[in-house]
C-alpha cells in the first residue's frame, strides 16, 4: 500500500516540477527578448552585441534601468517574478511528490 502512495505522489508531483522549469525559461526567454529590445532601443545594433556578451550583467540591470529612468517595473516584476513564481511551483512539487 505504501508503494503506491508514493506513486501518486510522485505521478503528482512531476507535473508540477515541470510546470515550474517551463515557467523559470519562459520568463527568462521573454525577459531576455525585453531587455535586447530596451538595449537596441538605447544603443542599437552594438547594444544587442554587447548584451548578449556581457549577459548576466544585462538580465540584472537593465530592469533597474528601466525602473530608474522611466519609473517602469514590468521588466523586473516578469523576470524576478517569474523565477519567484516558478521557485514556488517547484518547491510545492517537491513537497507532494516527496523528494
Amino acid at each position: 500500500m505504501k508503494m503506491n502512495i508514493q506513486i501518486v505522489r510522485r505521478i503528482t508531483g512531476s507535473p508540477l516540477k515541470i510546470i515550474a522549469t517551463i515557467v523559470y525559461f519562459g520568463t527568462g526567454l521573454v525577459g531576455l527578448f525585453l531587455c535586447l529590445t530596451v538595449l537596441h532601443d538605447m544603443i542599437g545594433f552594438f547594444g544587442i552585441v554587447l548584451g548578449l556578451m556581457f549577459f548576466p550583467v544585462m538580465i540584472y540591470a537593465i530592469p533597474w534601468y528601466m525602473i530608474i529612468h522611466f519609473g517602469d517595473p514590468s521588466l523586473l516584476i516578469l523576470i524576478y517574478g517569474g523565477v519567484v513564481a516558478a521557485g514556488i511551483i517547484y518547491f510545492l512539487g517537491s513537497l507532494i511528490s516527496g523528494d
